[in-house]
């Protein structure tokens, strides 16, 4: 499955924001800090995550939850 976190649509505009006061590390990462991409995802970057998944390049890939988030669902 594909499952994409923030992408910048046109489909947040009404919708209400998470105070980033209230957002924790769910995942401590050896180096100390998540890797995290600031901001939102684009469309192109879900469109690579498919094309891929259907490339010849996954053709071992199974039975997976592939997060195209920039890192935020190490975030809770």
């Amino acid at each position: 499955a594909i499952c994409p976190g923030a992408i910048h649509t046109n489909i947040g505009a009404n919708t209400e924001q998470r105070n980033t006061d209230d957002i924790g590390i769910a995942v401590e990462l050896p180096e100390g800090s998540p890797a995290l991409n600031e901001g939102q995802g684009e469309p192109q970057d879900v469109a690579g995550a498919c094309v891929f998944l259907a490339s010849d390049l996954s053709r071992h890939i199974s039975g997976v939850e592939l997060y195209v988030d920039g890192g935020a669902s190490l975030l809770r």
